[in-house]
């Protein structure tokens, strides 16, 4: 793979510096002078990568939702039953609100801060990134039984699922993970993993105490070293070999440094 140019690198670099301020400071209050300033440059160094602060913005949203597309993907592709499918697709924007909190406060804060052709732009990449999340609770809800000996089985033929029920539960699974950036501190709520397996319990369970899986990650928690060693997405580059279609096992679940 080509190696980045310098201004392909300093974009970057700016972006991320960008996205602390961002969420510190909010978009609307801050002109281009003072989002330079805050950034360590001037507005002549701010114009050499970006034509506006709007640009800065889609940018940052464009980078960060292709990553977790391909992120998503990525941890799909190492697990195959509905319930480790649900579980690696919490673990993984788990794992992306951890180490890019800023950026994730920016994409939920700014939801609406761009003009309207990149705003809708941005919102084809979150929906594609909802669809992938959407698929995976579709298949949960199709899953025979939450009982451990019935899941990962297939659903009875001809049974069905209610799509206005797969939308709610979407829209609610999506508002539980995007609020983690919140609240969730790895040093006070434990590890990435730590709270996923608590999500993918309640996702299953719900508050039952007498649910079989209520106290227990034994379904799961094997997955953990799998998926840690798949090949990491860069959290706000697009990864351009990761293809959008279902990846293969050996491709995308083998150990690879970031670049």
């Amino acid at each position: 793979m080509a190696r980045p140019s310098r201004k392909a690198e300093g974009r970057l670099e700016l972006l991320e510096a960008a996205a602390g301020v961002l969420a510190k400071s909010g978009f609307h209050g801050m002109s281009v002078r003072e989002l330079a300033q805050k950034l360590g440059k001037t507005p002549a160094g701010f114009y050499h990568y970006y034509a506006s602060k709007e640009d800065l913005l889609f940018d940052l949203q464009v980078r960060a939702f292709e990553a977790l597309v391909s992120s998503a993907r990525s941890a799909l592709g190492c697990v195959s039953t509905p319930s480790e499918k649900l579980y690696a697709f919490i673990l993984q924007h788990v794992q992306y609100v951890a180490s890019r909190r800023a950026v994730m406060q920016v994409l939920v804060q700014e939801a609406h801060a761009l003009p309207t052709k990149q705003r809708e732009a941005v919102r084809a990449i979150k929906s594609e990134y909802y669809g992938v999340g959407r698929e995976v609770i579709r298949d949960v809800l199709l899953q025979s039984s939450c009982l451990p000996a019935a899941r990962g089985k297939a659903a009875p033929k001809g049974r069905a699922v209610d799509e206005l029920e797969v939308e709610r539960l979407t829209y609610a699974v999506f508002g539980m993970l995007n609020w983690t950036y919140g609240w969730y501190r790895p040093k006070e709520h434990g590890t990435p993993e730590q709270l996923a397996h608590s999500l993918h319990r309640t996702l299953l369970c719900g508050l039952r105490p007498d649910c079989p899986l209520y106290g227990t990650t034994d379904e799961v928690e094997h997955l953990d070293d799998r998926l840690r060693e798949r090949q990491h997405i860069p959290l706000l580059r697009p990864s351009a070999h990761v293809s959008p279609s279902a990846p293969t096992h050996d491709r995308v679940c083998a150990v690879s440094p970031e670049t």
